[in-house]
């Protein structure tokens, strides 16, 4: 068991949690049906976390706090989609936080996770029970200070297992899908990546069960008030991320702005922000970013293109 985060253990650790997403890719697609069915929050953390260990690869660092700042900056640079940006948020948080201990060891854990779900909660317009952040929540509450790693990544994990099986009761959506929240989920099989990187490969989560060839009730596909989902980086920023975020209210929902911290490391400056907007205005969202910084890395899907995904009914995500 390891004691303490080195730049391997965190490498190890983007690895794992790529694997393990790409193995469930299909089946977390299936059960997004919050906060909108889009079917892709399976394919956005893959993508996501691809770019996190792709950014790893180019830049190998054998100290736990470059490596994960390098991971953190890699994930923010290539986040897919609202759960993509939320994890990655996370991990910046997560890397923000290990930099204030010497070491990345069971003392650190807690408070680096604290700061994960501080940023990735700031990040979004409206937070809600049930969620992604509801998970990484109750991970927090459940590490105890003064633990050895492994306790405090057991403790996080197993707590995120409980507190994912209850999102159906906390949101309608979930409940009548039959379902637990997909980004909760995606959230889950990072965590226990890390579970089994520091535990010598023990893992507590089991695959999402294949959904198959169900189809999802007509009543939980691509059900968004709004037609595109709206991605990009913006740089030069001349207004703060409330009014960012206020002002891409004003013409849609789902909206998350992100601070990239790029400018001279992980954290250190709003030079660089990722937002997220659904919207049908696709012109105005970026238009609020041209008036307001540089956007650049613009990215647009439209919902209607999406692939429809199934769900049975039978516990497809329910396991954890």
């Amino acid at each position: 068991m390891l004691h303490a985060l080195d730049g391997s253990a965190v490498r190890r650790w983007g690895e794992v949690s790529v694997l393990a997403l790409t193995a469930n890719r299909a089946a977390l697609d299936r059960i997004n049906v919050f906060p909108v069915a889009d079917n892709d929050t399976g394919t956005n953390l893959v993508r996501t976390l691809r770019s996190a260990v792709l950014r790893l690869e180019r830049n190998p660092a054998g100290d736990p706090e470059s490596a994960l700042s390098v991971f953190a900056e890699g994930a923010l640079h290539g986040a897919v989609g609202n759960s993509g940006l939320l994890l990655a948020q996370m991990l910046r948080g997560f890397a923000l936080g290990a930099r204030e201990r010497p070491v990345v060891n069971g003392r650190c854990f807690r408070s680096a996770l604290e700061r994960g779900h501080e940023l990735a909660a700031a990040s979004v317009a409206e937070p809600v029970e049930g969620s992604m952040l509801t998970v990484l929540r109750a991970a927090v509450d459940a590490c105890e200070d003064g633990t050895e790693l492994s306790a405090a990544v057991h403790a996080a994990t197993t707590a995120a297992i409980t507190a994912l099986r209850r999102t159906p009761e906390q949101r309608p959506e979930l409940a009548a899908a039959g379902v637990v929240d997909a980004g909760g989920r995606g959230l889950l099989l990072v965590l226990d990546a890390l579970h089994a990187v520091v535990r010598d490969g023990g893992r507590l989560v089991p695959e999402v069960p294949d959904p198959g060839d169900a189809v999802v009730p007509a009543a939980h596909g691509h059900d968004s008030a709004y037609s595109y989902e709206v991605m990009y980086l913006l740089s030069e920023v001349r207004a703060t991320a409330g009014e960012l975020r206020e002002r891409l209210g004003r013409i849609g929902d789902c909206v998350s702005v992100a601070d990239t911290g790029e400018s001279t490391g992980v954290g250190s400056s709003a030079d660089l922000w990722a937002v997220h907007v659904h919207c049908d205005d696709v012109g105005a969202a970026i238009e609020i970013g041209v008036e307001l910084g540089r956007p650049h890395g613009i990215r647009v899907t439209r919902f209607a293109d999406q692939p429809a995904a199934g769900n049975t009914g039978n516990g497809d995500g329910r396991q954890a």
